[in-house]
């Protein structure tokens, strides 16, 4: 971040540009089932090696994922 390249710079305007450009897409859930859902998955035992674990998760709007 201290030494930006012209490539560095080149991306950030690219960035930008789309941006600008998708400034009034939206995301629209509709339905009669508004309510936010969460669901959650964890392995606290899945590599036993490298003594690392995964989660990972999901919420959803109206049955439609958000994150």
């Amino acid at each position: 971040m201290a030494n930006l390249g012209r490539e560095h710079w080149n991306t950030i305007k690219r960035i930008l540009r789309y941006i600008k450009g998708t400034l009034d897409t939206v995301l629209y859930y509709g339905g009669s089932e508004s309510t936010a859902r969460d669901y959650v998955y964890s392995n606290f035992a899945g590599d036993l090696k490298k003594r690392k674990f995964n989660i990972g998760y999901m919420f959803t709007i109206a049955g439609g994922g958000v994150s």
